[in-house]
């Protein structure tokens, strides 16, 4: 049996036998419902947190999480136990990417801005390769890669015009993530400059932040939360350009994730190890149907940011934040799509 989130696009019948597939909401899933079930696979998203209190005393063999970061999986755990595991890294790299040079187009279109990246992953080569493009200038902060070439992260904040987060959220690292950037960082910025953060919540100081754009210090965009589902009013208030951790969705990100790990637990079943193909472009027709209203969120940020803002103003509360995060409407990516046009 396979117990997998209710939101990860897998099909009956075509991924897996009917008969094998369970499903589950994201953030209620307990250790007695896995015992109920007898599963032996459990597929998972962020908002299930995936550790002993969840696992121990169950017959799961396979955790697959359909997501890049894995903050929310005690991968010691697994490990220790001798528990398979994959995720999707890069799946929705490209969305993230799109959603962050968006929000760079919106807020700050001036191509001689100087753009600083915290973070050069999958996510960050995008950013910095779309933004290259269009002429902007661009500074790396990467120390796990390249040391600290580029300067400290000191120099790096206090000369950003713009300041993207990429990075995971890491405690016990040489340079972990984890309240990164302080009140006294964020203070160092350059009045007017622009922080976005797709990365982590955690990562920034949100009160902190909050207080800056309440001042009109400096402009912020907030898609992840330090509190994140239970959002301080304070923060979207001040902030006022947030969206309900949404960044990486798309209709490319979902499907290939989910593509990721059913390939991931085939061959689990087969070889007893599990690894994640890279993520390749995706082919759609023009004129093809799917599920999206837009060819691409490149213009919809700020209407987004407007609803979740008027939405979340009249209900503060967690039920909320999943329900906007749920109905999202899913967008076809542009950057990683190659069109071929039918004649």
């Amino acid at each position: 049996m396979i117990l997998a989130d209710e939101l990860i696009p897998l099909s009956t019948n075509v991924d897996f036998p009917l008969e094998t597939l369970r499903r589950f909401h994201g953030r209620t899933l307990a250790r007695a419902d896995i015992l109920d079930c007898g599963a032996t696979a459990l597929f998972v998203r962020s908002t299930t947190r995936v550790n002993k209190d969840l696992l121990a005393g169950t017959n799961v063999k396979f955790v697959g999480s359909a997501t890049a970061g894995i903050d929310h999986i005690d991968v010691d755990y697994l490990a220790r136990n001798g528990i398979g595991f994959a995720h999707a890294p890069a799946s929705n790299a490209w969305a993230v990417a799109e959603y962050t040079l968006a929000w760079i187009s919106i807020l700050a279109p001036d191509p001689g801005s100087l753009v600083c990246l915290v973070g050069h992953g999958n996510v960050g080569v995008r950013v910095e390769a779309a933004l290259r493009e269009l002429g902007y200038r661009i500074r790396i902060y990467d120390p796990p890669l390249y040391g600290e070439s580029a300067g400290t992260l000191t120099d790096i904040v206090e000369a950003a015009d713009v300041l993207t987060l990429h990075v995971p959220f890491t405690h016990d690292t040489a340079y972990p993530t984890a309240g990164m950037l302080s009140d006294r960082l964020l203070r160092s910025m350059k009045p007017g400059s622009l922080l976005i953060n797709t990365a982590r919540g955690g990562i920034v100081d949100d009160d902190a932040l909050a207080t800056l754009c309440r001042n009109q210090r400096i402009r912020a965009v907030l898609d992840v939360f330090q509190t994140e589902p239970d959002l301080p009013m304070s923060v979207v208030e001040s902030v006022r350009y947030c969206t309900p951790h949404i960044a990486g969705y798309s209709i490319q990100a979902k499907l290939g994730a989910a593509s990721a790990l059913v390939k991931a637990y085939s061959e689990w079943n087969q070889h007893g190890t599990a690894t994640i193909p890279p993520v390749g472009r995706i082919v759609q027709p023009v004129g093809a149907g799917c599920v999206g209203t837009n060819i691409s969120r490149l213009r919809t940020v700020q209407a987004e940011a407007e609803y979740f803002f008027g939405r979340y103003s009249e209900q503060p509360d967690r039920k909320t934040f999943d329900e906007l995060r749920q109905q999202y409407k899913l967008c076809n990516e542009v950057l990683s799509t190659r069109f071929v046009v039918k004649t």
